[in-house]
């Protein structure tokens, strides 16, 4: 694994990662091993998709990254 990315989890047989950035980026989440995939969220986002999506893959949904979520909300 790079050291540009964090495994904090494991979901439908995929890692969950933290990107390491030195600049304000809200949506550091990522998803895959060595392909890695932006999740456009960040941890908050994660969480609450997490709980209303009852376990299926709420990251395929229509997006709202953070940075949207946080402006409209």
């Amino acid at each position: 694994m790079n050291n540009d990315y964090y495994p904090i989890g494991y979901v439908h047989e995929h890692h969950l990662m933290v990107k390491n950035t030195k600049y304000d980026n809200k949506n550091y989440l990522y998803i895959g091993y060595t392909d890695k995939e932006p999740l456009n969220m960040n941890f908050e986002l994660f969480l609450d998709r997490f709980i209303v999506s009852n376990g299926s893959n709420f990251w395929e949904w229509p997006r709202l990254d953070a940075e949207k979520y946080y402006y409209y909300f």
